[in-house]
Parts: structure tokens; C-alpha cells; sequence
């Protein structure tokens, strides 16, 4: 991979400083079998296969405020009528 993973990363490190802290990420490595297929350059020789295996470096980049979801709270009387109308009673005047 060797120059890729750098100017992976210097761009993920960039957006993320360029982003005033809206921007984050996320680095995982992982490991993919290949098969290689390889021709001879006569017809007299076999097509051999070889088997190797390739690493990769995925980079997330998401959006932070996606996360920090704000759950609106209801105000007592608010808590207190629904419960009230749950059971059956009259609504209380507010």
C-alpha cells in the first residue's frame, strides 16, 4: 500500500481539522484473500494459480452531530396529563 496509507490518512486528518470539530473518524484495518491468475507466455506450459493475501486500510469520516441527538423532555404538567388521559380520567385544566 506503502504512499497510499499516508495521503489516506493526511486527507482524513485534514477534513477532520478543516471541519471545526464537526467531522470525526474512524480507522480499521483488515485482510483480503487473492488469487492470482498467472498466464504463461507459451501454450505449453500450465496457467498457475497463486494465493496471497492483501491488507487495507478503511477510514470513516462522519458527521459527529449525528450522534448527539437531543431527546426533548416533557414538562411535568405535560407528563401528568398524558398519564391522566392513559387511565381513563378527565384531562385536568391547565
Amino acid at each position: 500500500m506503502g504512499f497510499s496509507v499516508t495521503r489516506g490518512l493526511n486527507l482524513a486528518l485534514r477534513l477532520v481539522h478543516n471541519s471545526d470539530g464537526a467531522l470525526s473518524y474512524a480507522i480499521n484495518t483488515s485482510t483480503v484473500q487473492l488469487v492470482d491468475e498467472l498466464h504463461p507466455l507459451c501454450d505449453a506450459e500450465d496457467v498457475i494459480f497463486r494465493q496471497r493475501n492483501n491488507s487495507a486500510l478503511h477510514i470513516k469520516i462522519f458527521n459527529r452531530s449525528l450522534f448527539d441527538i437531543v431527546v426533548p423532555q416533557p414538562s411535568q404538567s405535560q407528563s401528568q396529563a398524558q398519564f391522566a388521559q392513559s387511565r381513563g380520567k378527565p384531562k385536568a385544566r391547565q
